[in-house]
């Protein structure tokens, strides 16, 4: 596996325990029997480890990737770019309270 490969299995991996209605979602049924967690601390933590994951996914070299890990690492790059404004822009767990209804 290629240094890029452990990392976005290491993200998809925290990606899936955080939040298993989405890794249901996504055909991972290792915790079909789990809730997403709502409460502030934890979506603070979850957010403060997406970042984290963010910023070393962004020092990868792109010429360390193939054309196929390249891909692959913009769509994961977009995904966390996305999941952080979200909760950090957007804050859609202070104004959506509908999320909670969903599980």
């Amino acid at each position: 596996m290629t240094k890029f490969e452990i990392q976005a299995e290491e993200i998809l991996d925290f990606l899936w325990r955080t939040s298993p209605v989405e890794a249901t979602f996504f055909g991972i049924h290792d915790r079909d029997h789990e809730l997403d967690k709502l409460d502030p601390d934890f979506l603070e933590e979850k957010n403060n480890k997406t970042r984290a994951y963010l910023d070393r996914l962004v020092r990868l070299k792109s010429s360390e990737l193939t054309a196929d890990d390249d891909i692959d690492w913009q769509l994961l790059k977009n995904n966390l770019t996305s999941r952080v404004m979200a909760y950090e822009d957007i804050r859609y767990w202070k104004t959506q309270p509908s999320a909670y209804l969903e599980y």
